[in-house]
């Protein structure tokens, strides 16, 4: 882990806004040591949670990891985890941490699955990061200083038009309750994460995310979407003044992209069947 991850907490809050890189540096060193034990400790032994998703002995002591490691650098902030852990007055700033995001991907032994956390304030995600270990990329963000890949700046979407060369994410289990008319390609990466993640790097066109979602699956990601200037709206209802404001709206369904591309993804889904839209 880089050096940075032990300078006094103190300096560290204080400089929230003012030194970005300096946090893209901490959070990137804390995301990638958690993935590093992931990937030491693999996934072998998993059970299923009383939700109906898995969790394996590597998420738990991921989480430790994580949460203990935003202890020492925010000790003002509170941290909540998708394994339980919870320290700190929610009345302020919250952290949310995935310690796997993409469990299933992880067993599978797929690429896209790792570590994402995000600060949420009263205003929505603050700051934030996913990391994917397999393919040692880390995404990052700050609200009102960009959105980050490895480092490097992302642009800011481009609203281009929808052909068959376009491609949506959709949950894996999509046909089971929707008809879609989409003229590109479907795919699934098996996180939330890096769907939104690869919608804000831009070469994935749009997103649509299903009901059931907590926070800590979508606070990095919308603070990515938000810095590129993307578009989303829940299913049903008008849109989002800004990507930001989806981490308030209890969980419900929403797309998300370029406005073109999102606007035409949320036109194209239709009910059928089960109105269940818990699958991925």
């Amino acid at each position: 882990m880089e050096e940075a991850i032990t300078l006094g907490t103190a300096g560290l809050v204080g400089r929230m806004h003012a030194n970005g890189e300096q946090q893209r540096r901490v959070l990137s060193a804390l995301l990638q040591e958690s993935g590093k034990l992931a990937m030491e400790m693999g996934s072998r032994v998993g059970k299923l949670k009383s939700d109906g998703t898995l969790v394996t002995q590597a998420d738990r002591a991921c989480e430790v990891l994580l949460a203990t490691g935003l202890e020492k650098l925010f000790p003002a902030d509170a941290i909540v985890g998708e394994e339980g852990h919870e320290s700190g007055e929610r009345a302020g700033r919250v952290w949310y941490v995935d310690p796997i995001d993409g469990t299933q991907a992880f067993r599978e032994g797929l690429a896209y699955w790792g570590p994402s956390i995000g600060a949420v304030d009263k205003d929505g995600p603050l700051i934030g990061a996913s990391h994917f270990p397999m393919i040692s990329q880390t995404w990052f963000f700050m609200r009102g200083q960009g959105a980050y890949l490895d480092g490097v700046r992302l642009e800011r979407l481009q609203d281009r038009p929808v052909d068959r060369q376009s491609s949506a994410f959709m949950p894996s289990g999509w046909f089971r309750y929707f008809d879609l008319r989409w003229p590109g390609r479907v795919r699934n990466l098996g996180s939330i994460s890096s769907h939104l993640a690869l919608v804000a790097g831009g070469g994935v066109s749009a997103a649509f995310i299903p009901a059931g979602w907590k926070r800590w699956d979508v606070a990095a990601g919308l603070g990515l979407l938000a810095e590129v200037n993307a578009w989303a709206s829940p299913l049903s209802g008008d849109a989002y003044g800004s990507p930001l404001d989806a981490v308030h709206s209890g969980g419900k369904p929403f797309v998300v992209g370029s406005q073109q591309a999102a606007l035409q993804l949320k036109a194209g889904l239709s009910f059928h069947g089960s109105r269940n839209l818990e699958g991925r």
